[in-house]
């Protein structure tokens, strides 16, 4: 969005601006009115005619390396901003809950990583990350 607005504010024909954006090559080689239209479009910018010329795009091979692209750049972010992936609990399953430092057992899995833990206190929710998976010897003392 700021490279857009830089665009404008520089230019004074906000149409140019715009072809200028749309016609820059993404990381696949091929601009997105490139993709729609099948051919390079005109610009300012000094250009052969021959590279004006159409040519055919394979929509699905460009379609299988966007969507193998994409993954790639999740797993950059996801590596790079540490996320993980908690496995999930199952019903009737032993916790223990740091902050509340008392162990429950899990009743019921109210959103993708939160559930619902009966205590000794009463019943409770929170977030997978807030959860530990009790042992084996531990959970046979846990009574909901």
């Amino acid at each position: 969005m700021q490279t857009l607005k830089k665009m404008l504010l520089k230019n004074s024909d906000p149409t140019l601006a715009l072809l200028e954006y749309r016609t820059t090559p993404g990381p696949s080689g091929y601009s997105p009115e490139e993709l729609l239209m099948g051919r390079k479009l005109r610009t300012r910018v000094p250009v052969l005619l021959a590279q004006l010329q159409p040519r055919s795009i394979d929509h699905e091979s460009f379609k299988k390396w966007d969507e193998c692209y994409r993954y790639e750049q999740a797993d950059y972010y996801n590596l790079r901003h540490r996320t993980r992936n908690e496995p999930s609990l199952n019903i009737g399953s032993a916790v223990y809950i740091p902050d509340r430092k008392e162990e429950g057992t899990v009743v019921e899995k109210v959103a993708p990583r939160s559930y619902s833990i009966v205590t000794k206190d009463g019943e409770v929710r929170r977030n997978i990350l807030m959860l530990r998976l009790l042992p084996r010897a531990r959970r046979e003392n846990v009574s909901p």
